[in-house]
């Protein structure tokens, strides 16, 4: 079964859920939160997220352009290692680090962090959505964190 495509707009300083995309006419219909209140925008107006059909800890839907808070942990040689880091939900080709060191290609969902990439899957679960890149780009300054233990 196919999932749907699913989006969210920011438009005019504030994030709707996307209802309908029109490419015949290049418009977007955007929901204002109440039963027939829709509101019909030229297409690039709107700063589109699309959902990633993963949802945070707290149930909330992942879109691109979201900034997201990681909390994990793991054990490496005996050792738990706690990961703390905020990062950009992006969707494109990034390089990913495979366990015996080759560096691979991938195209797909992944989280930017400083200098780094990292795939979204890897932390399913461990994801809280924190704002999005249209009004919480002082976000991404958060230091990362790796404590052993």
């Amino acid at each position: 079964k196919l999932k749907n495509i699913k989006y969210r707009g920011f438009y005019d300083g504030k994030m709707y859920q996307v209802k309908e995309i029109r490419f015949e006419t290049e418009e977007v219909c955007l929901w204002k939160g109440k039963a027939s209140n829709f509101i019909l925008i030229e297409t690039s107006k709107v700063e589109l997220m699309q959902f990633t059909g993963l949802r945070d800890c707290n149930g909330v839907e992942i879109c691109e352009g979201d900034i997201v808070k990681v909390k994990y942990n793991e054990m490496s040689w005996g050792r738990k290692i706690e990961h703390d880091f905020v990062g950009l939900v992006c969707c494109g080709e990034f390089e990913s680090v495979e366990r015996d060191g080759i560096y691979d290609y991938i195209l797909g969902w992944f989280i930017k962090v400083k200098d780094t990439s990292l795939s979204l899957l890897n932390y399913d679960g461990n994801i809280e959505v924190i704002g999005h890149k249209f009004k919480n780009l002082t976000l991404l300054e958060s230091p990362v964190y790796i404590t052993v233990l």
